[in-house]
């Protein structure tokens, strides 16, 4: 009985953050609400980031379709890269792991590059993984790259400012 109380919960927090998701993004393509972006990543999909010294390749996802799909279906992710979830405010963001048969970690990123959060996510979880604090990008990476790399928590992306 309680698991499914809890799927219940889960279902409606992930319908909730979809719904806001969807009003802010229909409000930005009416012109309501400004899509500033770091002049880099709103002219190309695929762009290099700077932590610390190591360079890291991403894909970018900016529209819903891209966010939705992320790196679902995948089978494996070159060494450095990964995909960088744009959003035009900072939010809490929330993603799970469905159809994603990588296992992954994940930097929620304020809108001045400061990482504020990581964590490690598992291949085909559907358990969200929800950020804490407000942010305006996620990083998806191999999991364990951000420690590999000793890429901590308030470690700031040259490219994002």
């Amino acid at each position: 009985m309680k698991t499914i109380f809890y799927r219940i919960i889960i279902f409606f927090k992930i319908a909730v953050d979809g719904i806001f998701l969807l009003i802010i993004l229909l409000l930005v393509s009416c012109g309501l609400i400004n899509n500033k972006q770091p002049e880099k990543i709103q002219n190309n999909d695929t762009i290099t980031l700077t932590i610390n010294d190591k360079k890291l390749s991403v894909e970018l996802a900016k529209t819903i379709s891209q966010q939705m799909k992320g790196l679902m279906n995948k089978k494996s992710l070159p060494e450095n890269s990964g995909m960088l979830f744009t959003y035009p405010i900072e939010l809490n963001l929330s993603f799970w792991m469905k159809n994603t048969y990588i296992p992954l970690s994940i930097a929620f990123i304020s809108e001045q590059g400061i990482i504020k959060e990581i964590y490690d996510m598992k291949p085909l979880d559907e358990t969200p993984i929800r950020s804490i604090n407000k942010v305006k990008y996620a990083l998806e990476v191999n999991q364990g790259w951000f420690k590999k790399n000793n890429i901590e928590i308030n470690d700031k992306i040259a490219e994002i400012n």
